[in-house]
């Protein structure tokens, strides 16, 4: 075993170094190119010159000026000498060669450094790192990677029957004229192809699997996180943030379902083939090898700052996206203000934005696989010419040719879809990092439910509680500025506090710190001296009711408005609603208490009913305390 590896160890350093050898033999040729075609146009210049002062001296003497043609020719002649001394153009060779050497180097430390980087993450494979792990264990796929890399295995061997088929064809069956030979192997190809499109099949059907599974578990997992995030944590990234993390989960499915892993599962079966091709004919081998090494390496120029132009792009949607949450949300200012032709200006910025950087990224990932789709017909004809020279000189035979035009074609399959895949992995490398940044935090605690049991509503009795601040400290997140220093004060039991004060003086900010919305800085926030903290986020509307400024309704019936969407309050809801005088208007109503308010159909609630619903929805669990805002 340590032998194999350290044959791979050699025969890696070995490539190394022979791409480091082919690079250089470019740069020379391209270097002599150079100067070759410089020195040719120096000539031709210079000549072209001499010819326009002779026709230019003709024209003076002509006016009846003086000029000299031939002592010019002759002065251009000395400075042309001069410079094909050595003396002159030697140093100025050595620069651009050494010019050109350190670019090479600059861009082979590149490359190395790349390389390095891909196989750090080729070990991550099997060693994961916490970004890596925290995503992964969404996704079901480690459980069917042995299934994917047996399927790809199969698939990949059995492709060799093709080519197989024409060797056997063109230099055994056809020459022998043996038909029984002839259907045995058709047999035996047919029943190859047949057996890798089942295969195939059934790999597609686990990978759309993984990917459905993959994606119901993240969506689930971002939601939660997002509905346990403190509010001003959420209102500081704003809509468009929270809708990337949804987006994420949608892009990162088809990485985590695996078909990712399967194409890199095809990549090493090209140096099968190819090694197959040398065995057949040496001089096709090299040919592929060199073009493949020569392909692989403008994949790598072209995509190495794809990963810089994603993240532009992120940014550049994400402002665009909370600028358009912004202006719909607030469309009744807007065109109460008449705002439109404004928010239109700025909205073509920010699109203009978008698109000069969608159309960057755009060219790179068409550049990828443009490449591919170039490079693929230019080595097939080299492959087929010289293997046909190769013939006609009687160093290869027709099958051998054919079954090495196939093989090539066959490992430049996965070659194709390198660029793509390559611009895809980095991309999916930005968003799996965002969305483990949001697994990371801590989600919701959900106590499970049966689906077959009715929930029943528990009595409690109706009882006044009391809610105590000990030197409570809370300031906005990113303000230096605290709203609240050391503020304590006690309300008893069945006692009615009414806060005054001027707008943003913090009174909205004190009533969610008394709900348990926010959390403070320092301090104890206690009902019935049981800190707020300590109860169950899932029990803190038994305590506190909280109704804000501006009363919502959520796509759904009014019942379930009332209701907050949970069967064990209906009927307290009702009672609340009857208690309130919501009877006659739900009963004018074209479907009673199932019409469907939210969304833009809630404008057409009265707002004084809009109100009332949200206090049937506060009162309907009972609280012990109730916080209220004036309604703007």
């Amino acid at each position: 075993m340590n032998k194999f590896i350290q044959s791979l160890k050699d025969l890696y350093e070995k490539l190394v170094q022979l791409l480091g050898n082919l690079l250089g033999a470019l740069g020379y040729i391209y270097d002599f190119l150079l100067r070759a075609g410089t020195a040719l146009y120096q000539v031709v210049k210079n000549d072209v010159l001499a010819v326009q002062r002779k026709i230019w001296g003709s024209r003076g003497e002509i006016k009846g000026h003086s000029s000299d043609a031939v002592s010019l020719a002759k002065e251009q002649s000395k400075i042309l000498i001069a410079k094909l001394n050595p003396t002159y153009w030697a140093p100025l060779f050595l620069t651009q060669y050494r010019q050109f050497k350190n670019v090479c180097n600059r861009e082979w430390a590149t490359f190395t450094y790349d390389i390095h980087n891909l196989i750090i993450r080729l070990k991550q494979m099997c060693h994961p790192t916490d970004a890596q792990r925290v995503v992964g264990l969404l996704s079901p796929l480690d459980a069917e990677r042995t299934t994917i890399i047996a399927a790809s295995i199969v698939i990949n061997l059995l492709a060799l029957a093709f080519p197989l088929l024409m060797l056997q064809l063109y230099d055994r069956i056809l020459p022998n004229q043996s038909l029984d030979t002839l259907g045995i192997v058709t047999v035996a190809v047919g029943l190859a192809v047949a057996v890798e499109s089942i295969i195939r099949a059934l790999r597609s059907f686990t990978t759309v699997w993984i990917s459905a599974r993959f994606e119901h578990r993240a969506l689930i997992a971002v939601a939660e996180r997002t509905l346990a995030e403190p509010l001003h944590e959420f209102e500081r990234k704003g809509t468009g943030a929270v809708m990337d993390g949804f987006k994420s989960v949608s892009t990162l499915k088809y990485h985590y379902s695996g078909q990712t892993f399967q194409q890199l599962m095809d990549l090493p079966f090209t140096l099968l083939y190819v090694f197959i091709v040398f065995i057949l004919s040496p001089w096709v081998g090299l040919l592929l090898f060199t073009g493949y090494c020569v392909f692989i390496f403008i994949t790598w120029r072209n995509g190495r700052n794809d990963p810089e132009l994603i993240k532009e792009q992120k940014q550049a949607d994400l402002r665009r996206a909370n600028f358009l949450n912004e202006t719909l949300g607030n469309v009744h200012t807007l065109k109460s203000m008449t705002m439109e032709s404004l928010m239109l200006r700025r909205y073509e910025r920010l699109q203009e934005g978008c698109a000069r950087i969608m159309s960057k990224v755009t060219y790179a990932l068409d550049m990828s696989s443009g490449i591919g789709a170039i490079f693929s017909p230019l080595m097939n004809m080299m492959a087929v010419a010289l293997g046909a020279w190769l013939v006609i000189a009687g160093h290869l035979t027709n099958g051998e040719l054919a079954a090495c035009i196939l093989l090539g074609m066959r490992s430049l399959s996965p070659l194709q879809r390198l660029g793509g895949m390559w611009a895809k992995y980095q991309q999916d490398e930005v968003l799996r990092d965002e969305l483990a940044t949001i697994l990371k935090q801590p989600g919701l605690v959900v106590e499970p439910r049966s689906m077959d049991l009715m929930p029943i509503a528990v009595e409690r009795p109706l009882k006044p509680a009391g809610l105590k601040f000990e030197n409570v400290t809370y300031g906005f997140p990113g303000l230096k500025t605290n709203l609240f220093t050391d503020l304590s004060f006690d309300v008893a039991p069945g006692e009615c506090l009414v806060i005054k004060g001027d707008s943003g003086s913090g009174r909205s900010t004190l009533l969610q710190l008394m709900a348990g919305i926010l959390t403070p800085n320092s301090g104890v926030i206690s009902i019935d001296a049981q800190s707020i903290e300590e109860i169950d986020i899932n029990l803190i509307t038994e305590k506190v009711a909280y109704l804000p400024q501006k009363a919502v309704m959520f796509e759904g019936s009014l019942l379930d408005n009332a209701s907050v969407f949970d069967p064990a309050r209906v009927e307290r809801a009702l009672n609340t609603a009857k208690t309130l005088g919501l009877g006659d208007f739900v009963s004018k109503m074209p479907r009673g208490w199932d019409s469907i308010v939210g969304d833009m159909a809630a404008d057409s609630l009265p707002p004084g009913y809009r109100q009332r619903i949200a206090i049937v929805r506060a009162l309907s669990n009972q609280p012990n305390i109730s916080l209220t805002m004036p309604p703007l």
